[in-house]
This record gives C-alpha cells, structure tokens and sequence, in this order.
C-alpha cells in the first residue's frame, strides 16, 4: 500500500472533512436510535417519502464526488499572474 504525497495533512482534505459529516450523524443514530424513527415519521407517507430518499440517495452520492473532484486552493493564495 501507497499513501498519495500529501498523506500527512489528511485533515485539510475537504472530502475528509465531508466524510465527518456521516460519520457523526451515524454515531447519533446508533446512540439514539428514536431519533431515526422519529425523522422518518416526520416524512409525510406516500410518493413524498419516496422522492425524498432519493434525493436524500443523491446527495449522499454526488456530495462527497464533487468535492473529490473539485480542486480547491489553499487560503491565502491567488490567482494573480
């Protein structure tokens, strides 16, 4: 196994930051798991439950790529020529 080059300022990474996003809601749930079935219930029944946990697919799909993908700068540097 290789690390990439930067491996050691891992915690400025954006998609490791983002990864602390799921990382923390999943440890809330697990801690209180009437949380989880009190959110789904505060979603109304139907095609609207539906329609949300697709979106809900999506975002958790195409947040953490795009944030992979995009290449951001670090502060304080410009793009002066």
């Amino acid at each position: 196994m290789k690390f990439i080059e930067e491996a050691r300022n891992w915690w400025k990474f954006a998609s490791v930051r983002l990864a602390a996003i799921p990382a923390i809601l999943s440890a809330l749930l697990i801690a209180n798991p009437s949380m989880a079935i009190g959110l789904i219930a505060f979603i109304p029944a139907g095609p609207v439950r539906y329609l949300v946990a697709g979106l809900v697919a999506v975002v958790a799909f195409a947040v953490p790529t795009l944030v992979r993908v995009i290449q951001f700068k670090p502060k304080g540097q410009t793009d002066a020529v």
